[in-house]
């Protein structure tokens, strides 16, 4: 009568860990591929309605806000007389709920900051930090940003 074992060989187990342990290591870095690109669709969104609230603050004033205005992440935008309202809530990035960087400036070639609405700021950046972006960083604000919006 043969003498049949039963159960797997340690080979066997130990090359089934490995094929289970790859395909675990891609999975997770995928999720998480999808997770900064999610992100930074987030941080492309958020840019292009806060740039849509100064367009509109600038048809209404003639200049952009001040520094200030934007610097507080859930404050609102408000006219300067507080009779509008151009944006309810600011938002901030999707990962460190940090501000987005705004910078309003007198004109394009200057690189004076406007500290009063009577500079009548007509140029702005507005900067982020995007997570699967290739683009050369820029230190604003006092961190790292590698994406920028400016006036339409």
């Amino acid at each position: 009568m043969p003498n049949f074992k039963n159960g797997f060989t340690l080979i066997e187990v130990l090359v089934s860990i490995t094929i289970v342990g790859i395909i675990f290591g891609i999975v997770i870095n995928s999720a998480a591929s999808i997770q900064r690109s999610s992100r930074d669709a987030q941080r492309e969104a958020d840019l292009k309605l806060i740039q849509s609230a100064l367009q509109q603050f600038y048809a209404d004033h003639q200049y952009f806000p001040k520094d200030s205005l934007l610097a507080t992440v859930g404050n609102g935008l408000n006219s300067v007389d507080s009779t509008k309202r151009y944006m309810e809530k600011i938002p901030g990035d999707p990962l460190t709920s940090n501000p987005y960087c705004y910078q309003s400036k007198v004109s394009f070639s200057s690189s004076t900051a406007c500290t009063l609405d009577a500079d009548r700021c007509h140029y702005y950046a507005l900067w982020a930090n995007l997570e699967n972006s290739t683009a050369s960083t820029t230190t604003v604000c006092g961190r790292s940003y590698n994406k920028v919006v400016n006036p339409l």
